[in-house]
């Protein structure tokens, strides 16, 4: 496959990057850097981690180049391009698997491949300036860097010594924000039986515990044991029910401990408290190199339990709701505020999430941090190309995704019907994959909520229709 050949211009730097300095894109999620053991990967979850890295073709402009683990269809590229206003076609996307039932997640050993060294110093052999750009700045970033001898990308030195690393880890989270921000009672467990009794002191004082991986990402590695059997519960992938505290036994602990613990970075798991709560919210910073920092957006994570198939009560992230406009949410931008000062005084610089709850009685627990890209980033940025800088004060956003699709051109046509019937409203399709799993993401604005939910509904409504006309033709 031919690749674009970047070309040569000033010179900038990692946090400074002038906006026509080329950049190499990298959809490194759900790598071994963020999940640790890649071998527990489903084909699901791989399948899933491949559509949502295609979420980072918004970022791509003209003369950069993306690495993905699956391919993008052409219909998805020139649907990126109407709305950004770029020129983008496959030249623009190298992908570690042609099959997109098969994708290849971008660990460590793919990114520095020969293969991959290889295609990538073609593709760079006349300048060395150009800017990385990774969902993930893991230490394989670094790497990359240093063997493409790249000149222009200077980077924190707490980014090249892994330090991103750290602020994807539940157990550093703790250590490094308890300061800062309230977070739910809990502890860090080094081994089967400091978590054990951790356990039964939390079971002692509560109805319901977490016990969450050290790394993983989207609630994958969460467990909840629970004597309580009242949902729904949010932010897990599984339930353990107990009668009382005293079932939960050593042989129990062994098995969770054996169930999530690797050594690719699980050698610790963390036990919290499971906190009922109203909403999940999330805020997304850009963190600059002189510490200062920015609010790019936040809202809710709206959670839904249409996706457990087994009656436990588990609520999945279906999307957002942005921005978040009740009463507490002043006190939880303050918070946020604090955390990404705390976060600048690291050396951190790049893009940064923070996960919070709140409670029934309205008090805000923070939950996690991500020192990386998040589900949300690319929201901002299409938001601020076609609603404006100002788009958290105009406009209210809602987004969905795992949507069922039949036909993509026809959910496009869809959506531009719907935007001339609707005043200072639209809809956009963020994502498709008609390739595997025939599901998309999409972004409807409007000026009030109300008017957001009622654009929503009526989408949905036609999608319906769209759904069972493509029966009918089958």
């Amino acid at each position: 496959m031919a690749l674009p050949i970047i070309k040569k211009i000033s010179d900038s730097t990692y946090s400074r990057r002038k906006v026509n300095m080329p950049k190499i894109i990298i959809g490194n999620g759900f790598s071994d850097a963020m999940v640790g053991d890649v071998s527990k990967n489903s084909l699901a979850v791989r399948r899933t981690a491949a559509v949502e890295a295609r979420r980072l073709t918004w970022f791509v402009e003209n003369e950069d180049l993306i690495i993905l683990p699956s391919p993008v269809s052409n219909e998805l590229i020139s649907y990126v391009n109407n709305i950004m206003r770029t020129q983008l076609s496959q030249k623009n996307f190298i992908y570690t698997s042609q099959d997109p039932l098969e994708p290849k997640i971008i660990t460590s050993e793919v990114l520095l491949s020969e293969r991959m060294l290889s295609q990538l110093k073609t593709a760079t052999q006349h300048t060395n300036n150009w800017q990385l750009f990774p969902y993930f700045y893991t230490s394989s970033i670094q790497t990359l860097a240093d063997v493409l001898q790249n000149e222009a990308h200077h980077c924190p030195t707490f980014l090249t010594q892994s330090g991103a690393d750290l602020l994807n880890q539940k157990a550093a989270f703790r250590a490094i924000y308890a300061h800062d921000v309230p977070i739910a009672k809990g502890a860090v467990c080094r081994n089967v039986h400091e978590l054990y009794q951790q356990a039964k002191l939390l079971l002692s004082q509560t109805a319901k515990l977490i016990i969450k991986q050290n790394m993983n990402a989207s609630g994958d590695g969460n467990i909840l044991v629970s004597i309580d059997k009242n949902g729904p519960f949010a932010g897990i992938r599984d339930i353990i029910f107990i009668d009382t505290s005293k079932d939960f036994t050593l042989n129990m602990a062994k098995q969770l401990w054996d169930m999530l613990s690797d050594a690719h970075g699980n050698h610790q798991l963390v036990i919290e408290e499971y906190v009922t709560n109203q909403n999940t919210l999330y805020a997304e910073y850009n963190i600059k190199s002189d510490s200062s920092f920015e609010m790019l957006s936040y809202g809710i994570v709206r959670m839904e339990g249409s996706g457990d198939k087994r009656g436990n009560g588990i609520a999945n992230w279906v999307g957002f709701e942005i921005p978040y406009k009740a009463n507490v949410a002043p006190s939880f931008l303050n918070h946020c505020n604090q955390l990404a000062r705390t976060t600048g005084q690291l050396g951190f610089v790049g893009r940064i999430n923070f996960d919070a709850i709140v409670c029934e009685d309205n008090q805000i627990l923070f939950t996690e941090v991500n020192g990386r890209l998040g589900g949300c980033s690319h929201l901002a940025h299409v938001c601020q190309k076609i609603l404006g800088k100002r788009f958290l004060d105009e406009t209210t956003l809602i987004t969905r995704n795992r949507v069922p699709i039949a036909d993509f051109k026809q959910v496009i046509l869809l959506a531009e019907k719907l935007k001339q019937l609707f005043r200072h409203s639209g809809i956009i399709i963020l994502n498709e994959d008609m390739a595997c799993l025939r599901l998309m993401e999409y972004l409807v604005y409007a000026p009030t909520k109300a008017e957001a939910c009622a654009l929503e509904q009526q989408f949905l409504h036609q999608l319906t229709l769209i759904q069972e006309r493509c029966k009918e033709i089958i």
